[in-house]
């Protein structure tokens, strides 16, 4: 026979439960929809390229650019994936006409967020002399 101590209990994990999918929702959707209002131009070179193939059930991809910054010779990463809220469909174009040590005017959305593995998403290039 199941007494209150169980019932609680299996509020408790149900509670939890509950807690770790809100959470998850958030940090899979929400914080990217928050991170598409943050837009920046940059002017960069490519020093390097890397394709990282992830996902469990789907192999999923991410294209990783390494950039130097014109004007002041800094490095960031951003990535190059398909973003639903800016309707950006063509990672894979992309991919193919951004060139390893080719100048660009990349326009990006998002932040850097290191914990998460977050990168800013280029959606939009233009090469430059």
């Amino acid at each position: 026979m199941a007494g209150k101590g169980a019932l609680r209990n299996n509020r408790f994990n149900i509670i939890l439960l509950v807690i770790a999918v809100a959470a998850v929702l958030v940090y899979r959707i929400g914080l990217p929809l928050f991170m598409n209002h943050h837009v920046e131009v940059y002017e960069v070179e490519i020093i390097k390229e890397s394709r990282v193939t992830y996902g469990a059930l789907w192999n999923r991809h991410k294209y990783l650019y390494f950039t130097e910054r014109l004007d002041d010779g800094s490095t960031i990463v951003f990535e190059n994936t398909d973003f639903f809220p800016q309707g950006k469909f063509n990672s894979s174009d992309f991919y193919t006409k951004i060139k390893v040590g080719e100048k660009y005017r990349l326009t990006v959305v998002g932040m850097r967020w290191h914990y998460g593995s977050m990168y800013q998403n280029i959606i939009d290039f233009e090469k430059i002399e």
